[in-house]
């Protein structure tokens, strides 16, 4: 997808799924920092319901090259 940078070069993405079935939600949050052209620093958090409860919440840092 296209990245909304704002003017210091940060963008904030993330998103709900939530299973009718199930009655249980995945997340993600993702902030990025434009560190060098289309090179992005990320750090993202995430739930997933479906996993065992002490299992669910999860950090995740690193790079992102975005193609053109």
């Amino acid at each position: 997808g296209t990245k909304g940078f704002d003017e210091r070069n940060w963008y904030v993405e993330g998103f709900l799924d939530y299973n009718f079935d199930s009655k249980k939600v995945v997340s993600e949050i993702q902030v990025g920092k434009r560190i060098w052209g289309n090179l992005n620093a990320i750090v993202e958090g995430r739930h997933n319901g479906f996993l065992e409860e002490d299992n669910q919440f999860s950090v995740g840092f690193g790079l992102e090259f975005l193609l053109k």
